[in-house]
């Protein structure tokens, strides 16, 4: 059974993964950078779900 931590590192891998495919899509420049801004924001979600596993705090650390 995934944790709560596995399924966010799940989504924002995938919506990252989808961002950047849009971004190589995408016409105009500026649809490309937005693109590429959420693959980034995903990708630093990521980050922090994987550092926050490493310390065992989960999602919310009391």
């Amino acid at each position: 059974m995934m944790t709560e931590e596995d399924q966010l590192d799940l989504y924002h891998r995938e919506r990252a993964i989808a961002e950047r495919r849009a971004a190589k899509r995408a016409q105009d420049t500026r649809a490309q950078a937005a693109h590429l801004g959420l693959a980034q924001q995903h990708e630093l979600a990521q980050a922090i779900a994987w550092h926050r596993a490493d310390l065992g705090t989960g999602r919310n650390p009391s």
